[in-house]
């Protein structure tokens, strides 16, 4: 399944794949594969269980959108996963969220032992009021090979026993909240991160 800018038997946005999709299972695991290009989203977009993203690169395949409210769950993410099992990777997503909101470019929610992650993948988040490149309530998210960026924080960890486990990765902007196990990260100044709270943890 393919999101295109154009083509037969396309999809034009991530949203509109992702609808097409009822019938994802862990014997029947969907991958739905972005071309390159900069695809606009109008609100926020909901990863289905058992449903792997997959853009052409960093840089190249790009989901933007201009959301934000004053809540800290997925309505104010470019990108939201609650408690599902998937992978996004190879593609950078951006909030421009409005200002006087929060937003967050990646949100997860009741994620558990790491069943969705990231690898690749560039998330940022600026244009709101309290920007963060990805936000983490009571969840425990996997996050590799990737940069994150937030104007106020990179990543936010929220709330009970969250456990984002971050490897290999640049943030530009401090992290805040617990349950932090990283190996390998740096600040975009190849410097170690305002990272306090980070535990380092050769079993990432």
């Amino acid at each position: 399944m393919w999101v295109a800018t154009s083509g037969n038997n396309t999809f034009p946005l991530l949203s509109a794949a992702l609808a097409s999709i009822s019938d994802a299972t862990a014997s029947k695991p969907y991958v739905i594969r972005i071309a390159p290009g900069v695809y606009t989203e109008t609100s926020p977009v909901a990863l289905k269980n058992n449903v792997d993203v997959e853009g052409s690169g960093q840089g190249t395949t790009t989901i933007t959108c201009a959301c934000g409210g004053d809540s800290y769950n997925g309505s104010s993410a470019a990108v939201s996963a609650g408690a599902i099992t998937a992978e996004i990777r190879h593609l950078t997503i951006n909030n421009t969220g409005p200002s006087g909101s929060d937003s967050f470019g990646v949100y997860t929610t009741g994620v558990t032992n790491g069943s969705f992650s990231m690898d690749n993948v560039t998330a940022t988040s600026t244009g709101g009021t309290f920007n963060y490149g990805v936000s983490n309530f009571s969840s425990s998210p996997s996050i590799r090979n990737s940069a994150i960026a937030g104007t106020t924080y990179s990543i936010y960890n929220v709330v009970t026993s969250p456990s984002a486990k971050v490897a290999d990765t640049v943030l530009d902007g401090g992290v805040v909240g617990v349950g932090f196990t990283c190996v390998g990260v740096c600040t975009t100044a190849f410097t170690p991160p305002w990272c306090r709270l980070c535990v380092v943890d050769r079993a990432v």
